[in-house]
């Protein structure tokens, strides 16, 4: 048990939405594992956090267990600062972080608290880095987002393939395949949220960009041409690609190993790779990697197609964004 004022070594915000459910039944295994592990839940409503917890304990048949509740809202800034002095590490589960975000990652700095997120969201991962990299690095806190479905799988993937390539890498294709469960496929609102209000600021990402991206990398000499539709011999489906944040956050891994671990990126020609002379190109550094999402048929592609082509119209005018934000009725909500 740890005492009264002392940290905990992790504080899940969010704790009763869809995914921050699932991270403290994670964190309850930990403990189970690591007797010395400690956490804290937090979130708006005390009574649902209570609820969170009995769940929990009927899943992982516990009577107790070691666990803080901590009451915080993004709304008001002295419970969201206090929560954040309660931990050595934040893992931020509430979005769209856009709206969300930026007021938990100052507050953590503020605190030396480390940050973790699941966002996958471009923009606020381009423009935290742009606003907070400095500050961080000063008060010796790590912000670590993107460590959900965005974008672990790529990142490892990415990884993986360079260190297993005979060779120096050009560049890496990734294919996507969901597989639904017994009752289908579901989205969640927030993840829905996100999308619609991502679309609508796509405008707001070239600014960032410029400020973000100020050292010109190598040229690359092998330029990788994205499909659209296509039938792909890997996944055995027709494929298109998927607009994730995955290209962004590979290409914010690219451009830190070489400006920081003098590491050759990944689309690169050797022969250009000079890490003491790193204004030598004329082109801005544009890692290839390009990824794809996994249809299955072409009746499922015609239909994918026209859907996406309706949902980047309607995302793009508050009166249609409106109604895309009112589709909740089949959508869970985050609490």
């Amino acid at each position: 048990m740890t005492g009264p004022t002392e940290r905990k070594a992790v504080v899940i915000f969010g704790a009763t939405g869809f995914t921050g459910e699932w991270v403290v039944r994670a964190a309850i295994k930990k403990q189970q594992q690591e007797s010395n592990f400690t956490f804290a839940i937090a979130g708006r409503s005390i009574p649902k956090l209570k609820d969170v917890l009995n769940r929990a304990k009927k899943i992982n048949g516990l009577e107790e267990f070691d666990v803080e509740i901590i009451q915080a809202d993004v709304k008001d800034e002295e419970s969201i600062r206090k929560m954040c002095q309660r931990g050595t590490v934040l893992i931020n589960c509430v979005g769209p972080y856009r709206f969300y975000g930026e007021q938990i990652v100052k507050a953590c700095i503020e605190a030396n608290t480390h940050y973790v997120d699941i966002s996958g969201e471009p923009h606020f991962l381009e423009s935290m880095q742009v606003k907070y990299d400095e500050l961080a690095k000063s008060r010796g806190v790590y912000i670590v987002s993107a460590c959900g479905f965005d974008s672990i799988p790529s990142e490892l993937g990415i990884a993986f393939v360079k260190k297993e390539f005979p060779g120096d890498l050009n560049s890496v294709e990734t294919y996507l395949t969901i597989l639904p469960g017994p009752e289908g496929a579901a989205c969640h609102y927030t993840t829905w949220e996100s999308a619609v209000h991502g679309v609508a600021g796509a405008h707001e990402l070239g600014p960032v960009r410029k400020q973000l991206y100020k050292t010109r990398l190598p040229r690359a000499d092998h330029k990788v041409d994205q499909k659209n539709l296509h039938f792909s011999e890997e996944v055995g489906g027709y494929s298109i690609p998927f607009p994730g944040a995955d290209r962004s956050v590979a290409r914010r891994t690219e451009y830190y190993e070489f400006l920081e671990q003098k590491k050759r990126p990944v689309d690169y020609n050797t022969s250009d790779f000079n890490c003491d002379n790193r204004l030598q190109s004329s082109v801005l550094f544009q890692v290839q990697v390009v990824s794809y999402f996994n249809v299955g048929s072409l009746v499922n592609a015609a239909k994918v197609m026209f859907v996406g082509a309706v949902f980047m119209l309607f995302a793009k005018f508050e009166a249609t964004r409106k109604l895309l934000l009112n589709v909740s009725s089949n959508l869970t909500h985050c609490c």
